[in-house]
């Protein structure tokens, strides 16, 4: 998905919006807060939820090809909040389902050994269907 990489998370009770690069984006916190069910971090504090900002609102890169009025988060990752670690790929699907978060699309969990050649077969198709 083509938008910009946002980390949502609360800290001392304030939900705050961090780019990859580290700073707290008050554009994108706003959004966050209007867009996203905030008693997932009631439920869960402790976690940071990854994700794309996407709409042809998007300050930072717009963009009109995913049938948004606006703009909204795409989540791809839920991490711990001090280690980064991942949660396990079913235990993510269910807190975005239970929230109604919208997620990027899963394909399938692919083992290390076959990866690369997997990942590539899924590249060469999603590049036919954009063509």
């Amino acid at each position: 998905m083509n938008g910009y990489n946002v980390r949502i998370a609360i800290a001392k009770d304030e939900i705050l919006a961090i780019t990859r690069s580290g700073y707290i984006c008050p554009y994108t916190t706003q959004k966050a807060k209007e867009k996203l069910n905030l008693k997932f971090f009631d439920d869960f504090p402790e976690l940071v939820l990854y994700g794309e900002m996407i709409g042809p609102d998007n300050p930072y890169v717009p963009k009109d090809i995913y049938d948004i009025e606006s703009v909204e988060f795409y989540i791809f990752d839920i991490r711990e909040k001090n280690s980064g670690k991942p949660l396990p790929i079913s235990r993510k699907q269910e807190i975005l389902e239970k929230y109604g978060f919208f997620q990027v699309k899963f394909f399938k969990e692919i083992p290390l050994e076959t990866a690369a050649e997997e990942i590539g077969k899924i590249i060469r198709k999603l590049g036919k269907k954009r063509a």
